[in-house]
């Protein structure tokens, strides 16, 4: 099993108009997100209950709702033959590998989530993949499954809007997918993310992750 440092980016979103743009409120100052947002989304009308919040309320809400930060990373790689061991062990094609056609072949998973500038996680989402290689060629990949989930009052997961996999033109086994999620409640939208994530196998077995909904790259 092979566990790989995860990768942070940092990134800004924009809300729509009736979302304001106030700063994040302190942990241990102003009212707390969570007790805002609940009391928002749990509203009869979500945009008038928010259009009445102070600022302090908003600045509160804001920063508890609003992704400020992503995070990517892949999760968990297993080699799914002796072949693949065998090139895991040598770090290429091993001498004992003569038949070309013989292939080494993995499963693996890449996690991505999106988090709140108060800390909290706003939601989470995965691509499962499997990729095969004779040690210094990849030969195949494939997609096999995706999916997410919602960890923040307002957001849900609305399921999985594209995927693919394939053989890079760098020689890498990929698969992707593409996840939908909407902030809000009521009719009253905010948001709604188009997230991408991709895991990306070596021929050696090792794997990457990013945020790219593209075969190469």
């Amino acid at each position: 099993m092979k566990r790989l440092t995860a990768i942070a980016f940092g990134f800004t979103v924009a809300a729509v108009a009736s979302v304001g743009a106030a700063g994040a409120a302190s942990a241990d100052e102003g009212p707390a997100g969570k007790e805002v947002a609940e009391s928002v989304f749990e509203s009869n009308d979500p945009e008038a209950t928010y259009e009445g919040l102070s600022d302090a309320e908003r600045a509160a809400f804001d920063s508890y709702v609003l992704p400020a930060e992503q995070d990517v990373q892949t999760e968990v790689v297993e080699p799914q033959n002796d072949v693949a061991r065998q090139i895991e062990e040598s770090g290429g094609a091993p001498e004992t590998l003569n038949d070309a056609s013989v292939a080494g072949c993995w499963v693996g998973r890449a996690d991505g989530s999106a988090q709140a500038a108060a800390g909290n996680t706003l939601y989470t989402f995965y691509v499962e993949g499997s990729w095969c290689s004779n040690g210094v060629t990849v030969t195949s990949a494939s997609y096999d499954r995706a999916g997410g989930e919602t960890s923040t009052p307002g957001w849900r997961y609305e399921g999985v809007n594209d995927f693919a996999s394939g053989v890079s033109a760098g020689n890498q086994g990929v698969a992707w997918a593409q996840h939908s999620f909407v902030l809000g409640a009521g009719g009253w939208d905010i948001q709604h993310p188009l997230e991408c994530i991709r895991l990306r196998g070596a021929a050696n077995g090792n794997a990457y992750a990013d945020y790219t909904c593209s075969v190469n790259f």
